[in-house]
């Protein structure tokens, strides 16, 4: 499984690069986040861009690591008990949009 990451912010572009278009839907890729299911749609409806394949990362966590039990964690709960590390957002990242 690659390792790699990219960030692209719709809010700063003037406009959707046709390679972003592509890359959405290959299925070689998969779009891993906390609580995508909503971020896939709002794409959708917002800027009607289509990803095909995306996983949630407590889903993820539960199967790879048999831990049902977390699967309404919050994303720090997750951080933890996988890779026991603290994570700790600044207040202007918990109080944006």
């Amino acid at each position: 499984m690659g390792r790699r990451c990219l960030i692209f912010q719709l809010a700063h572009a003037d406009y959707i690069p046709s390679s972003l278009l592509d890359f959405l839907e290959d299925k070689r890729f998969m779009f891993v986040g906390f609580e995508i299911e909503q971020d896939v749609e709002k794409l959708s409806q917002d800027h009607d861009l289509s990803v095909y394949y995306w996983k949630d990362l407590w889903s993820l966590v539960a199967n790879q690591f048999s831990m049902l039990e977390l699967k309404n964690a919050g994303l720090k709960q997750l951080a933890w008990e996988v890779l026991k590390e603290d994570i700790n957002k600044p207040r202007y990242i918990t109080l944006s949009n």
